[in-house]
């Protein structure tokens, strides 16, 4: 259709193609390639990039061959045209354009048209997982976030829980009991992500997001309300310099492969995750013990890079 103007042919859609990497194969050197070798007389198939972005070096040198529209969004008259209503000033202050939510009806309920009813979410992960530990959110409240800010959000808030317990129930059995049931919910919530990224069952980042973030606030303000001085209320907890805050660096690719392989051999042999590489240098030293060479000695290797040495313990 786009060659002739009539229905028939082929063509791709390639969406997200700034997560591909130059390194992998069908990557962005590859489409590079082909855009390269098309001629009038050859057109081949027609191929439509989806990006989010084309600040990358490799993706200005693939705009170059291609015909390249710059998605805004939409205005104003044309989502009141879509929704067939007055937009939500929530949505128009909070959306930053989404439309999905909108579409989805998120902002439909009353809650989310005045503006006086709700306390404005803080912007940034550490203000976000402060606004969870020490102040009152709505339950039901729908963040739309990136996965990988809710990500952050829950381990900040993870980090800090131990504090936050403390400064209210002290250092005893009953903050170590409320701690180890939260402890919990974390876990289940870190299975929720490794279901949803390894098996792609997308629904569950946000059921994911609302434990890690929405249960996690309705968990303390239950079972141990926050009362700290009139500033300390006034400002919405501690002052945000005192939230302790870890950062994370990763190489993605890696510890995402290292982490669907732990999660495998704990889940298919039973064993907990911490012992999950001692598990799989033992059955990598029965396959060499029975002939085993090659790829299954390079194999070994990668498990014992993953082992911890732990020191004995002193007398």
């Amino acid at each position: 259709m786009m060659e002739t103007g009539k229905k028939g042919g082929l063509g791709v859609i390639l969406d997200e193609i700034d997560g591909l990497s130059s390194g992998e194969k069908g990557g962005l050197q590859s489409l590079l390639a082909y855009l390269r070798e098309w001629k009038p007389s050859n057109p081949g198939v027609p191929v439509i990039f989806i990006s989010n972005t084309i600040q990358q070096r490799m993706l200005q040198m693939i705009s170059r061959y291609c015909l390249t529209f710059k998605v805004t969004n939409a205005d104003e008259g044309q989502v009141r045209a879509l929704i067939g209503k007055e937009v939500p000033n929530q949505w128009k202050q909070f959306a930053l354009g989404d439309l999905r939510p909108l579409l989805r009806g998120e902002y439909n309920e009353e809650r989310y048209v005045d503006d006086d009813c709700q306390e404005p979410i803080p912007e940034g992960v550490v203000p976000l997982a402060k606004w969870c530990l020490y102040s009152e959110m709505d339950p039901f409240l729908t963040l739309e976030m990136e996965n990988n800010d809710s990500n952050l959000a829950g381990l900040v808030i993870a980090e800090n829980i131990p504090d936050r317990l403390e400064c209210v129930k002290g250092d005893t059995r009953e903050a170590w009991d409320l701690y180890l049931k939260m402890f919990k919910c974390i876990q289940e919530s870190d299975y929720a992500d490794y279901w949803a990224f390894f098996y792609q069952t997308w629904r569950l980042l946000g059921l994911s997001q609302d434990v890690k973030i929405n249960t996690m606030n309705l968990f303390l303000n239950k079972y141990a309300p926050y009362h700290g001085s009139a500033a300390e209320k006034k400002n919405g907890g501690p002052p945000a310099g005192d939230i302790r805050y870890t950062p994370v660096l990763t190489k993605q690719s890696a510890l995402f492969n290292a982490w669907k392989l732990l999660c495998e051999i704990s889940d298919t042999q039973g064993v907990p995750i911490r012992l999950t590489p001692a598990a799989l240098l033992m059955s990598a030293n029965v396959e060499a013990a029975n002939g085993g060479g090659g790829k299954k000695q390079d194999k070994k290797k990668k498990v014992e890079s993953m082992l911890i040495t732990l020191e004995p313990r002193q007398a």
